[in-house]
């Protein structure tokens, strides 16, 4: 019994121990193994992927933050290669906070081995994690050498009176293969250089294989180097150079070169022009001086003009005035072994007005009505009037018989023609009014400054304005009233019914400015205008145009211009209709604010068309609300491609304005090259 008291109380013992060994054991579980929803050890990172293109060498950073349950011991930071063996960046044993470290790597150099980024943690107690990046190399095919220049000779050496020709040989090789290798002279004129050029070789990339050209570039006295540009199949560029080295050998007077600008200078001796005479000059063995002389009239008299030193390689201008004494310009230069050159170039003195009109006295006239009186009638060829800078004020008419006339500002913005009439002023008795008006007031079509009932006429550099004011009514700066009329950098200034195209003839406005509030361009005419400035002057609302087609006709067209002002924003129409049969159209034309979203606006139920095409800018509207309203008669629309070319200015002009629309494709340049041919 003894025994069996003393088995039991040993049995009592060892399963106590048990009990206590299996509960220790569990404690030590819990906190040596983890579960699986609350790991020792996390780390997250805010790149899942990086993305490397070699060309661009980019370098991105990477950011996160390893936390644990227990103390960190150690958290290393490995490079993946592509053979999967860790190659160590950074490792950290010390931390600020013991269970958390925050990650930022920035800037880590890739390479084509790498194939990804790794952060292995560990804490006190042994447990591990890890988090891999893998890297993806976008663009693995990079040059495999350099772009190698085989000169056919080993110096480039040119004799400054020779233009010589040199085969340059390239050979270049790809991963991408090469896909086109340019050629380029390098000049040096006036301290400056200057690359062009020269030619160009195309190849189909062929990856890693090796490409070979050459090409034969004409060297000049200012080519200072040959540069190739070889492109590879990606687009990447590589260049290379080959200096050339000018060589005067023999250093002799026509080494020196001294090319002019114009083969003769031409000048008008009415103005007393200043012409521009440019030289270019070189030598090798650097230029020592350059002087310019004016020869007069009258033997071999010679005015020193100007002197002065420059350098190796040399552009100069300088501008002389000339006169009626003046018969030629010469320029000597020097170089710095006293070796000398001169050049000498004739005067052309031109004076291709016939009648000039100066306030001053110094012209034919004083006032330009006394200038249109002096032009013959009915003439086949053209009269040129120059109306020299000054403001005019003037109440004109250019009549009928003055056919062919070519009226010419001195300078742009110098030369204005003014006046102050308006529609409801009474006819002067005096007669100083042009004789178009009639009755007891002048009218709208009486109150122009400027009447010009001629055929064939050009007008160049002007600014015609009515100075009558914003509250005077109608008051006409310009009045068109006949077939063939161009009018080219003018500037018509007025307030209502600016510009009156009176008349169904054809016209034709490039680069002018016309401004105004009211209907301030108007009329029946043909009108086309090309590259203008519409300027809509403030008010509480106006009209740009207001037409007046006569049937079956093309009206107003505006192309490549610019509608701004002083206006607020939403108070201009692009147009109401005059009269029935309205036709305009805008194209590729720039609106700003102050056109309102609807566009354009009715009169009276007439009948019209607008056209529009192409147009931009604040102004040009939406299509929702653009146009007509549904109980308008007249049509809106927006032009195809197809519709927009039947507005082309050669076809805008090519009729005749009779009844028969007769064709005869006339077109503005004729008047316009005249003009030049001219002037110029």
């Amino acid at each position: 019994m003894k025994n069996m008291l003393k088995l039991l109380l040993i049995n009592a013992l060892l399963l106590t121990a048990m009990l206590i060994a299996c509960k220790e054991n569990k404690e030590l579980d819990s906190n040596d193994k983890p579960s699986e929803e609350a790991p020792a050890v996390s780390i997250t990172l805010n790149v899942d992927s990086l993305y490397v293109d070699i060309f661009q060498a980019n370098k991105p950073a990477i950011t996160g933050k390893v936390a644990a349950v227990n103390a960190l011991q150690r958290v290393a930071y490995y490079v993946v290669d592509s053979y999967d063996e860790l190659l160590p960046i950074a490792t950290i044993t010390e931390f600020e906070n013991a269970k958390e470290l925050k990650i930022n790597i920035s800037d880590l150099n890739f390479s084509v081995v790498m194939k990804g980024f790794r952060v292995v943690a560990t804490d006190e107690k042994g447990n591990v994690a890890t988090k891999t990046i893998p890297l993806q190399v976008v663009d693995l095919l990079r040059w495999e050498a350099e772009v190698a220049l085989l000169p056919a000779v080993d110096t480039v050496t040119l004799s400054v009176a020779v233009a010589d020709t040199l085969p340059v040989a390239v050979r270049a090789t790809s991963a991408a293969g090469i896909a086109s290798v340019k050629f380029y002279l390098v000049e040096q004129r006036g301290g400056q250089q200057a690359e062009s050029l020269a030619g160009e070789v195309a190849f189909t990339p062929r990856p890693y294989e090796q490409e070979s050209c050459a090409y034969t570039l004409t060297y000049t006295p200012y080519t200072v180097a040959v540069k190739v540009a070889v492109a590879n199949g990606k687009g990447h560029v590589k260049y290379a150079a080959l200096p050339v080295n000018v060589a005067d050998r023999n250093v002799i007077a026509p080494q020196i070169t001294l090319p002019l600008v114009n083969d003769t200078i031409k000048a008008s001796l009415s103005l007393a022009s200043k012409v521009a005479l440019q030289v270019e000059v070189f030598s090798a063995a650097g230029l020592g001086s350059i002087r310019y002389y004016e020869h007069r009239a009258g033997g071999d008299s010679l005015e020193l003009k100007a002197a002065d030193v420059h350098g190796l390689r040399f552009t100069d201008s300088y501008v002389f005035t000339v006169t009626g004494a003046t018969v030629g310009f010469s320029v000597a230069a020097t170089n710095s072994e006293g070796a000398a050159a001169r050049l000498y170039k004739p005067a052309k003195l031109h004076n291709p007005y016939h009648i000039i009109v100066a306030g001053d006295g110094s012209g034919t006239h004083t006032t330009i009505k006394a200038a249109f009186a002096a032009i013959p009638n009915n003439s086949s060829s053209p009269t040129v009037v120059l109306i020299k800078n000054g403001t005019y004020r003037e109440w004109l008419i250019l009549e009928s018989s003055k056919k062919n006339v070519i009226l010419v500002g001195e300078h742009a913005d110098s030369v204005t023609i003014t006046y102050n009439a308006a529609a409801p002023d009474p006819y002067p008795a005096d007669g100083s009014a042009p004789k178009s008006a009639s009755g007891a007031t002048i009218g709208t079509m009486g109150s122009a400054t400027l009447h010009v009932e001629a055929e064939n006429f050009y007008a160049e550099n002007l600014t015609i304005q009515n100075t009558a004011g914003i509250s005077a009514g109608q008051a006409v700066a310009l009045r068109t009233a006949k077939d063939k009329q161009v009018f080219v950098n003018c500037t018509l200034k007025g307030f209502q019914d600016t510009h009156y195209t009176h008349g169904d003839g054809r016209q034709y406005y490039k680069n002018c400015r016309i401004e105004g509030t009211v209907d301030f361009i108007f009329g029946n005419a043909a009108a086309y205008f090309d590259g203008c400035l519409i300027y809509c002057l403030a008010r509480s609302s106006g009209e740009v145009t207001a037409g007046a087609t006569p049937a079956g006709k093309y009206g107003y067209v505006f192309n490549n211009c610019r509608i701004e002002g002083s206006a607020a924003a939403g108070t201009f129409s692009l147009g109401r209709p005059w009269k029935t049969g309205c036709h305009v159209v805008f194209m590729n034309t720039y609106m700003s604010r102050v056109i309102k979203a609807k566009g354009w606006s009715t009169w009276s139920e007439k009948t019209y068309k607008y056209r529009e095409y192409n147009n931009s800018g604040e102004g040009a509207g939406n299509p929702a609300v653009r146009g007509n309203n549904a109980t308008d008669p007249g049509t809106f629309s927006y032009l195809t491609d197809e519709d927009a070319a039947s507005y082309a200015l050669e076809k805008v002009m090519r009729q005749q304005p009779n009844a028969a629309q007769t064709v005869d494709n006339w077109h503005p340049s004729q008047l316009i090259n005249r003009a030049e041919s001219i002037l110029r």
